[in-house]
């Protein structure tokens, strides 16, 4: 069905429901659209802190707070600051003293192996990706307590009955 317009431009309308004009695309196929734009990549994962900036996250102090000569016994309190969760407390010295069997002031006969390192008023702080543990110690004669992260040196701090140094 052709209709005339006033200026006699031809317009078909066919079956399917097209409008075909003259001097357009006599396709029967409809256009593909052009693809939707990719999605940007992923930003790439952050690189992992250099050992310089990751190892001089951890502080280790034990505050001297007195001794008692006597009987060979010191006291502090041990602060450790750390940015990787991953970092071990160790005590290095005493952690056990090899006492003879009945041997003097103690109770229990047959007791070989002490401890030389007593903890109390233990405490555990979330900071951030690290975290805070405090702690009161009392130690038998010396001490050296050392905290690692892993990849890193250890920091250390030794002590005696006259007080901490650390390294």
């Amino acid at each position: 069905m052709t209709t005339r317009l006033a200026r006699g431009i031809g317009v078909s309308l066919l079956a399917a429901g097209t409008l075909w004009l003259p001097g357009c695309s006599d396709s029967s196929t409809p256009a593909t659209p052009p693809p939707a734009p990719a999605s940007p990549p992923a930003p790439p994962a952050p690189a992992p802190p250099a050992p310089e900036e990751r190892c001089g996250g951890v502080s280790l102090e034990v505050a001297f707070l007195g001794s008692d000569t006597a009987a060979g016994i010191a006291s502090g309190n041990l602060t450790l600051d750390v940015g990787d969760p991953e970092t071990a407390l160790d005590f290095v010295r005493p952690y056990t003293i090899q006492v003879p069997d009945g041997g003097a002031n103690l109770d229990v006969p047959g007791l070989r192996p002490t401890i030389g390192v007593f903890v109390s008023d233990l405490a555990f702080m979330p900071l951030g990706a690290g975290f805070r543990q405090t702690m009161t110690i009392e130690w038998i004669s010396e001490l050296e307590v050392r905290a690692r992260a892993p990849d890193c040196e250890p920091v250390s701090v030794s002590c005696d009955l006259a007080g901490c140094s650390g390294s």
